[in-house]
This record gives C-alpha cells, sequence and structure tokens, in this order.
C-alpha cells in the first residue's frame, strides 16, 4: 500500500519541527519545500541521518522544485515571514499575504484533491486567503490555531496543579492570537472542572498567561515557537491521514454558525479524512459571546487588510 504524501511548504523552524514529528510518526513520506534549495536539502537530511536512531521509516526529501509536491495528500503551509519581538501578528499580514496566495495558487493546482493546514500567521487571515487561492471547498482548507492555544493552557494547568498533563483538557475558541477566548468552564482535570481546583484569580491568570504564551516565546528566543507548533501540526496531519474523527479546535470557515458568515475562526471541529466534517456549535455564556464576536470582529479587519494586499500584487 503506497503511503500519504505529506509536503511542509517552508523549511524554516516551525517547516523541519513539523517535518520531523510527521518523519517520527510515520505519517506518510514528506515533501520539505522551500524557495532556498540548500535549506530544504539540509534540513531533508539532517532528519533522514536520524532515522536509524529514532526508528522511522518515512522518506523525507528536501526541494525548491514546486512540481515535487504534485499529489500530495496532505500540505501544510509554515512559509512566509516569522514574527520578530515586539511584532505583532497582525503587522505580518500584508507581507505574508503575498507571499501564501500565489504559493497555494501553484501547490493547489497541482495537488487538486488535498487537505491545506494553515500555519503561517496571522492564521485566520492567511486561512481565508488559502480557501480563496486554492478554490477548495472550505471543509478541505483549515487553520493551525486553537490545538496549539488549548495544548499552552493545559500545559499551564497541569503545572498550576502540580499534575500529569495528560489528565488535563483545556478549550480556546476565537483567535489565533490576543483576542483569542480560553473557556475555563470547559477545562477538567479527569473530568473534575478546574474550577474546583484552582481559585478564580488564579485561572484568570492561566487564561492571560495563554494569550500571550505565542508573544512571550517570541520574545525570548526572538522568533516563533517552533517545537509545540510543528507537534501541533503533525497532530492535525495525524488526524487527517488515518481519519481519526477527533475534536481539535482549529480555524474553520464558518457560514452560519455562532452566527458568523464567511470568516475563518478557531472552533471545535471534528476533523478526519475529509477535512472538516463537522464544525461544533457549543453553547457560550453571554460573556464569552461577547469575547467571541469581539475576537470575529478583530479577524474579519485583519482579513480585510489580507484581502487588500494581494490586490497589489
Amino acid at each position: 500500500m503506497a503511503r500519504s504524501k505529506i509536503t511542509i511548504m517552508g523549511a524554516g523552524n516551525v517547516g523541519r519541527e513539523a517535518a520531523v514529528w510527521c518523519a517520527v510518526k510515520e505519517l506518510g513520506d514528506i515533501v520539505l519545500w522551500n524557495r532556498t534549495k540548500a535549506t530544504a536539502l539540509g534540513s531533508a537530511y539532517d532528519i533522514m541521518e536520524a532515522a536509524p536512531i529514532i526508528g522511522f521509516d518515512a522518506e523525507v526529501k528536501g526541494t525548491n522544485n514546486i512540481k515535487d509536491t504534485k499529489k500530495s495528500d496532505v500540505i501544510v503551509f509554515t512559509a512566509g515571514v516569522p514574527r520578530k519581538a515586539g511584532q505583532t501578528r497582525e503587522q505580518l499580514v500584508t507581507t505574508n499575504a503575498q507571499v501564501i496566495y500565489p504559493l497555494v495558487k501553484k501547490v493547489a493546482r497541482l495537488s487538486p484533491h488535498a487537505i491545506i493546514i494553515m500555519v503561517t500567521n496571522p492564521l485566520d487571515a492567511m486561512t481565508y486567503l488559502a480557501y480563496k487561492a486554492s478554490n477548495f471547498p472550505s471543509s478541505r482548507v483549515l487553520g493551525l490555531a486553537g490545538v496549539l492555544d488549548s495544548s499552552r493552557f493545559s500545559s499551564f494547568v497541569a503545572k498550576a496543579l502540580k499534575v500529569s498533563v495528560k489528565e488535563v483538557e483545556a478549550l480556546t475558541l476565537g483567535s489565533h492570537g490576543e483576542s483569542m477566548v480560553p473557556l475555563s468552564r470547559f477545562a477538567t482535570v479527569i473530568g473534575i472542572p478546574v474550577s474546583d481546583l484552582l481559585s478564580a484569580k488564579k485561572l484568570k491568570k492561566i487564561e492571560e498567561h495563554t494569550k500571550k504564551a505565542g508573544e512571550e516565546i517570541v520574545r525570548l528566543l526572538g522568533t516563533n515557537a517552533s517545537i509545540s507548533t510543528g507537534a501541533v501540526a503533525a497532530k492535525m496531519v495525524e488526524a487527517i491521514i488515518h481519519n481519526e474523527k477527533s475534536l481539535l479546535p482549529c480555524s474553520a470557515y464558518l457560514h452560519g454558525q455562532y452566527g458568523i458568515h464567511d470568516l475563518y475562526l478557531g472552533v471545535p471541529i471534528i476533523l478526519g479524512a475529509q477535512g472538516v466534517e463537522q464544525i461544533i456549535e457549543l453553547k457560550l455564556t453571554a460573556t464569552e459571546h461577547t469575547k467571541f464576536q469581539k475576537a470575529a470582529a478583530s479577524i474579519r479587519q485583519l482579513t480585510l487588510l489580507a484581502k487588500k494586499a494581494i490586490h497589489k500584487t
């Protein structure tokens, strides 16, 4: 049986980590594309030379030839300019829109049946551009978003309670950015509500830390988080390749859900072989609804900026 083909667009820090995790999990053979051929080749060689140590048989091919991405099953976009210290995701929109839009057009023509996972920031706006550029059904274009934010939320809860991260479940909605909405009332430890285990003050502090976690890493490292982001990208690829029907918070196209139309925003979805197979509508409290709508308004503005940017190209 032929292996699945996974293309990762961009061999920078995040792209390399995504390729490593996909290879270790043996999700399929991987094409690691980069504009600079040496970067793509060097990264691919580095990963493959670890295969005997870790014990995986997936092949990783480095290339700068877009034709090598042909007939991919899943395409992960990490290409673009990474966020720098002191820079918001919003400030990236014009530059990355002009990178992402033409690239998506090219790979979509070569892999008309693929599922696209967007990782490039600003995430929700770039996912919308990928949807428009590819001309794919919205179910086959989604963004990384809340899986990473929820993972951060879970890790901070586990640390505060001194429990295993394996026992914590947490959820965020809204944007992958400063206007995200951590939903503390859905956070649990082996089914016990976190609100029963932590004070409201402590929980609020964790929520704020979750919102700023990406910014914190950028400030400390001078660039985006890569290990956790790559791991999350691989988790999403795994859900698709193995048809897991996983319930994950991702950036998905809303066409009426939560009262929002024509926008990509972080919501819980069922992710499987067909991509976004269902969008789960949660019953939000009045406060959560207000925050969610605020996030939507922020992302809509950003998406409009992205649309303007591609018309200048």
